[in-house]
């Protein structure tokens, strides 16, 4: 039998948000050094968190990882947070999505006081 195989190029857009945390503590924005995002390309984003209030949110700590639902795997790299840029807006290194279809981004977000919360970017690249 065939395999339904999702193809290996396409684009994504590479601004996005608001998008708000799970239980309600964040907003993000995010814009990609490539607009669009290319699918098997290495590239960084640049997300910009805050309060729903509209406040910056400084000195957040965030893990970033991937998944691709309909697939059952995730992203082939391990992005990083590398960089607090000032005014809420971190750097993230590492972004490459391997394959066409819906994908989730999700951004593990602990603030100062340690306010925990989970953001979930939808991406679909065709």
């Amino acid at each position: 039998p065939e395999v339904d195989a999702m193809p290996k190029s396409g684009t994504a857009p590479g601004v996005g948000g608001p998008v708000r945390s799970m239980a309600g503590h964040f907003e993000v924005r995010y814009a990609a050094d490539s607009d669009p995002i290319l699918v098997n390309t290495m590239h960084s984003w640049v997300i910009s968190l805050r309060r729903p209030d509209g406040a910056s949110v400084e000195d957040a700590r965030i893990t970033v990882s991937g998944d691709m639902p309909a697939h059952g795997h995730g992203m082939p790299t391990q992005p990083e947070m590398t960089e607090a840029l000032g005014g809420g807006d971190y750097r993230i290194e590492g972004m490459k999505f391997q394959m066409a279809g819906a994908w989730e981004v999700y951004l593990d977000i602990v603030d100062a006081a340690g306010l925990a919360d989970r953001v979930v970017l939808p991406l679909r690249f065709e």
